[in-house]
Parts: C-alpha cells; structure tokens; sequence
C-alpha cells in the first residue's frame, strides 16, 4: 500500500535523492532492491499514482521489483521504471538503543526485543548488547549488523516514556529495579554465573535469579556481600560461542 508521511530531505536537479520515513533516512541508489528497500513509482499504472512511494516486499527477480501496490495486489515493475531507495548505512554505536529484526539463531530473543549496544569488536558477529525491552531482560547476546536496526524516534520516545511513567508511578521501586539491571550487567562482564554470585552472598541460584527478575527481595546483609564480591572481581572480554 501507499506510504503516508514520507518527507522529501533533499533534492538534486529536481530529483529526491533522500527521504525520511518513520524516523528512518533512505538514500536514492542504483542497486539490486532488497525486502524493506523504499521505491518511487513513476507511472500510474503501476498500481499506484505516480510520485507515491511503496515498500519492496519482494527483491529482484530477473531484475524487477515487486510492491503491493493501491490495487491491493502484488506489483511487478522493471527498475527504470521506479526510483530505488535504501536505509542510510549507519553503524550502530555503543550506547544506542536497536531493535532485534532476526532472532533466528537466538533462543531467548523475539523479533521487537529491545537491546543497548555494549560493545562493537568489528568482527562479523560485532556486537554485545543487553536486552533491556523482552522476556529475556538484562541478558546479553552477541549480535550481527543484519540482525539489528536503530531503533526509530518514534520508538526512542516511547522507550523514554514509559521509563518517565514507571519512575514516577513506582518511585523508588525503579531504583531498585535499575540496581538490579547494572548489578546483572556487571556480573555479566566478569564472567560472574549466578550459581557462583548466589554462593558467596548465601543464597540459593533460584532465589538469586527471582531477585533480579523482581520476583523476590535479599536481605541487605546478603546483597552487600553480593555487590562486594562481584565489583571486586575485574572485567573481562567475553570469547564468543
């Protein structure tokens, strides 16, 4: 279908040469189109008026491109007959917030989980993030640059939002909550397990583990020497599996 709000950010020769949309720039290209590519159509009987943008739902196929078009159906069109848009490549740094678009090789991730860039080694499999949004929060995973995508300034906004609301519908509950977050962070980069955390501060590996979740309290006696003996350990660089 026809996308609404894609803004024009510059032109050359009277030719868009990028947009942005939801949050998202794309840059005019004369590449092969991908799944999620941006295209301009030309001509109005490309099932769609001319000057609409749609997105690419199928790659090239003998070099056309196919969309859904206004006519509810699958469009074919040759490449000259659409201006091809693609995702501004920019690298995701550490400290930025991504969404998970493939989670296939990852069991505890779903696609939509939100995680925090950690670490970028550059290798092909370049970055250690943490979730912080899905059922697995606060573990960290190592990720591809294909598996993840900046999240949009729709999405960074509600992600600030619903953290203002919770701070202030949970008040000091959320300090506590973010204690528990860096804590998991920190015994992560010390190659620290919870059943070796849970021994030293006496308590049991469920009981531990329900702490972090929120399911259950530690006495104070016990998280001091919890936070003791995990900062007191140096971190260390995680070897991929």
């Amino acid at each position: 279908m026809k996308l609404e709000n894609v803004k024009t950010l510059d032109m050359k020769d009277g030719k868009i040469t990028k947009v942005e949309y939801e949050g998202v720039e794309y840059e005019f290209v004369e590449k092969d189109a991908t799944v999620g590519d941006l295209v301009l159509v030309k001509n109005n009987y490309l099932g769609g008026d001319a000057c609409s943008f749609f997105k690419v739902d199928e790659g090239c196929l003998c070099g056309d491109i196919h969309f859904i078009g206004d006519n509810d159906c699958m469009n074919t069109a040759e490449s000259d007959e659409v201006d091809l848009f693609k995702k501004k490549n920019t690298r995701l740094k550490i400290g930025d917030y991504a969404k998970v678009v493939n989670a296939f090789k990852h069991v505890d991730v779903d696609e939509g989980d939100i995680v925090e860039i950690l670490r970028d080694d550059q290798s092909s499999n370049p970055f250690e993030c943490v979730i912080i949004f899905g059922k697995s929060r606060s573990e960290c995973i190592w990720a591809k640059e294909s598996e993840l995508v900046l999240v949009t300034d729709s999405e960074f906004e509600a992600i600030r939002k619903t953290k203002a609301k919770y701070r202030l519908e949970s008040g000091k509950k959320i300090a506590k909550s973010d204690e528990r977050f860096e804590l998991r962070k920190a015994m992560h980069k010390r190659r620290i397990t919870q059943v070796e955390a849970a021994k030293h501060c006496g308590c049991t590996q469920s009981h531990l583990s329900k702490y972090f979740t929120f399911e259950c309290e530690i006495s104070k006696e016990k998280l001091n020497r919890l936070v003791e003996f995990v900062y007191s350990r140096p971190e260390l660089l995680w070897k991929k599996k």
